[in-house]
């Protein structure tokens, strides 16, 4: 099963994130991209979603600092404020989608499932 972990510091679209992902996908939740870079020490999922906007840091460097792991996980960046520009910044950090909130659930998990 495919190792999902979601980033993003609003807990209750993490929450619900995880209800709508965990019957497709193993899901682990971190509320500080802080946290996640420092699990990604000892453990390396298959796919990351992050938020864009986030207290701590964005997610656009976190995209970045996974993007220089040995085995980079395969990254989606999600933002209520997604422009042209933001999305050509996600992908060229390594960020295989981006996706605008309010986003399709279904199209989601299509892009989760690539190999």
């Amino acid at each position: 099963m495919t190792t999902l972990w979601i980033i993003d510091d609003d807990r209750v679209l993490l929450e619900s994130l995880k209800l709508a992902l965990e019957e497709n996908f193993q899901v682990r939740t971190f509320f500080d991209p802080y946290a996640c870079l420092e699990a990604a020490k000892v453990g390396k999922p298959d796919v990351v979603l992050t938020d864009f906007e986030m207290e701590r840091m964005d997610g656009l460097e976190l995209i970045r600092m996974l993007s220089s792991l040995a085995r980079a996980p395969r990254m989606i960046l999600y933002s209520a404020r997604l422009t042209k520009y933001l999305q050509q910044q996600a992908l060229a950090a390594g960020a295989l989608a981006c996706f605008g909130k309010p986003f399709d659930l279904n199209e989601l998990k299509r892009v989760i499932r690539q190999e």
